[in-house]
């Protein structure tokens, strides 16, 4: 690594994302479309972690009317996120189908809000979606070895995961085509 850097002092979080394969997986190329409907200290968690992660990504949160703080909250923290209001809930697949219609990214992420970003964990996602086409977890938290947060009693009872994450290439979108929208309000 010191010799594709010979002009200065190597940094070891930099040297430790070139050896896994990471050092071009900083967001640079995707788009990560997050839906909300309130819970805005869910969706600072989330923002803040993924803004530690994949510095350079571009985010845009798909606001389905939420009457809480989730508005000033967003565009008062994180200038950097484009902020979009629906005027009323048009449920999560109809929201990530109006974000991935808004960008042209190699990359398009879809992410719920209740998801917290760990170290390298997007990265690596990244990276797989680049070689697979696609890369997922599900669970409360996405660790950067792939493995969810804890297992509770309630989470044998959900019906659908408290935390997504989905990459796909932009070529995966293109013959997959659209989420569903008849799974309202979700998936």
């Amino acid at each position: 690594y010191r010799d594709l850097h010979p002009g200065g002092p190597v940094d070891s979080e930099e040297a430790l994302l070139y050896a896994e394969g990471l050092e071009d997986c900083d967001g640079r190329d995707l788009t990560v479309i997050i839906p909300v409907i309130n819970q805005i200290e869910h969706t600072r968690e989330c923002l803040q972690t993924l803004r530690d992660d994949v510095p350079r990504a571009h985010v845009i949160v798909i606001d389905n009317n939420s009457t809480d703080a989730t508005a000033e909250v967003i565009r008062s923290e994180f200038p950097w996120v484009q902020y979009v209001h629906n005027p009323t809930n048009a449920g999560v697949s109809a929201s990530w189908n109006q974000g991935i219609r808004m960008t042209d990214s190699p990359l398009v992420c879809v992410l719920n809000n209740d998801t917290v970003i760990l170290k390298r964990g997007m990265r690596l996602l990244i990276r797989e979606a680049r070689r697979c086409g696609a890369a997922t977890v599900l669970g409360r938290r996405l660790n950067p070895n792939f493995t969810c947060g804890p297992h509770t009693e309630d989470s044998e009872r959900m019906h659908y995961p408290e935390a997504f994450v989905l990459v796909l290439t932009r070529e995966t979108v293109r013959k997959v085509g659209p989420f569903d929208e008849r799974f309202w309000p979700a998936y």
